[in-house]
């Protein structure tokens, strides 16, 4: 009866050990896979998948904002897929000459789920903006002259680097979103806790 418990302990033991060597194996596939490097078409063909996690992205830097250097876009293969960076708490901006070059970004992924309700908000921020511009030099649009996009919360949020006037783009993604059916469009960014570019 001993002999059957000694033997009964060390199965047990061993079932332990080749459990948490598995686990190993499976926490470090997963921590490769994390490693790996997307290119931006691949990393929107994952989309919604990847919020939340901890990517690294290559892809050409079409754009770098001039005006403080916070954002920068990587392009992929398509013109929609258009990736949006932001600075993270390590990176006070970004070089302006990152333009045209081959860059690597990692960092956190995080998306915006503009819904009607969103484009509704952002809309009415627009108006007073254009209301209280109507007093000195705005042209109705929220846009004062020298502004390269919108400076609502909503504005900035969504803000792709095209600098395209606010009220314009707000139409453009209602218009999407009545064409598409979709609940939603998702505007993904990633926050960058590190940039280098490739050479």
């Amino acid at each position: 009866m001993r002999k059957i418990v000694i033997f009964a302990a060390i199965m047990v033991a061993l079932a332990a050990c080749t459990n948490q060597q598995g686990d190993k194996k499976s926490d470090s596939s997963q921590e490769m896979a994390e490693k790996k490097v997307l290119t931006v078409d691949q990393f929107f063909d994952k989309g919604e998948a990847l919020a939340g996690k901890t990517v690294s992205v290559q892809g050409q830097a079409d754009h770098v904002c001039k005006h403080g250097g916070k954002r920068m876009f990587l392009v992929g293969s398509k013109p929609e897929n258009r990736l949006k960076v932001t600075t993270g708490e390590d990176i006070a901006s970004f070089d302006v000459a990152f333009e045209g070059s081959s860059m690597q970004v990692t960092g956190t992924v995080e998306i915006l789920k503009m819904d009607s309700a969103y484009l509704a908000n952002w809309e009415q921020e627009l108006r007073e903006g254009a209301a209280e511009d109507h007093k000195g030099e705005g042209d109705g649009t929220g846009e004062g002259e020298g502004h390269e996009s919108d400076h609502t919360s909503h504005g900035e949020q969504a803000d792709m680097g095209e600098h395209i006037p606010g009220m314009d783009k707000v139409e453009g993604y209602q218009a999407e979103l009545k064409e598409t059916g979709k609940e939603y469009i998702p505007i993904f960014s990633v926050v960058a806790d590190k940039v280098s570019e490739n050479k």
